[in-house]
């Protein structure tokens, strides 16, 4: 488990963390809150975000003793900062493969595979045709169908695709 060095509160309920291990990271707290109802409160009276504490083990921040992030979740969800910039991941290109896969490029140089099957739910019903699919657009990194009613974040393509090895 990575060791939380430093917190910094900054607007709109992100943070800035900086790891024992020199890691830092922008991190957004507002999806997790909108993903727990009980921590709507803090959406309400923003300035409780501003009181925090970082346990003992370095291993979570905690808003109160129910509220806390573990700092594994902010190591691996977070947003990496190079320098004194955040670094967002973006798609660069996408070719549509056979069974329901992608062969994605991302502005780290990278490019990966990722797997459709991994997108459930009705906003991705209509992805399961493959002409719907094969009809993808990238609009500022961001991969996008049927003129930007279903997109998909870059950073949960990134995070949930397999290393491509060409042969």
């Amino acid at each position: 488990m990575p060791l939380i060095k430093y917190v910094k509160i900054l607007s709109d309920f992100k943070i800035e963390v900086v790891f024992e291990d020199g890691y830092k990271v922008f991190y957004d707290v507002k999806d997790y809150i909108n993903s727990q109802l009980s921590y709507s409160m803090y959406l309400e009276k923003p300035h409780l975000f501003h009181s925090f504490y970082i346990d003992s083990s370095k291993t979570k921040i905690y808003w109160n003793d129910d509220f806390y992030i573990s700092s594994d979740n902010i190591y691996t969800h977070g947003d990496e900062i190079i320098g004194n910039k955040t670094f967002f991941i973006e798609v660069t290109s996408i070719k549509i493969l056979s069974n329901k896969t992608m062969l994605v490029t991302f502005n780290t140089n990278e490019t990966k595979i990722f797997n459709c099957d991994l997108l459930s739910g009705p906003a991705f019903e209509r992805l399961k045709n493959d002409a719907v699919l094969k009809d993808v657009k990238i609009v500022h990194g961001v991969p996008t169908w049927l003129n930007g009613e279903i997109d998909i974040a870059p950073e949960f393509v990134y995070q949930n695709s397999s290393m491509y090895i060409p042969f």
